[in-house]
């Protein structure tokens, strides 16, 4: 099934939870900005910060504040920043808190609605 056609710097989202597709346009700096060194989030809630973050870093972020995940930031990183930097500047910009143990790194703070 056709759902869109698009044009450039145009992106396509699906949402499976209720089969509804919408265009929007791409913000080919933050999509690219890894090129640059760069891990680039703007408006993405933590969930998605953590993970990418996870996954650059081959570590386990968990949560111990129910809904701390939706808050939404604005952040940068360079993508060869050590760890404990980008987690220490993560914690200033979001007032959040963080530990870190053998197992995973845990996050705290105030859960957004």
């Amino acid at each position: 099934k056709e759902l869109a056609i698009l044009t450039p710097l145009e992106q396509l989202e699906f949402d499976k939870s209720n089969n509804a597709a919408k265009t929007s346009l791409l913000d080919t700096n933050s999509v690219l900005a890894w090129k640059k060194g760069l891990l680039t989030f703007l408006g993405e809630t933590l969930s998605n910060i953590t993970a990418e973050l996870q996954r650059w870093n081959g570590v386990e972020i968990i949560f111990s504040t129910p809904g701390i995940g939706k808050c939404r930031y604005y952040m940068s990183f360079d993508n060869k920043m050590p760890l404990n930097e980008q987690l220490e500047a993560m914690s200033e910009i979001t007032e959040t808190e963080y530990s870190i143990n053998k197992q995973a790194i845990t996050i705290s703070g105030k859960p957004c609605l």
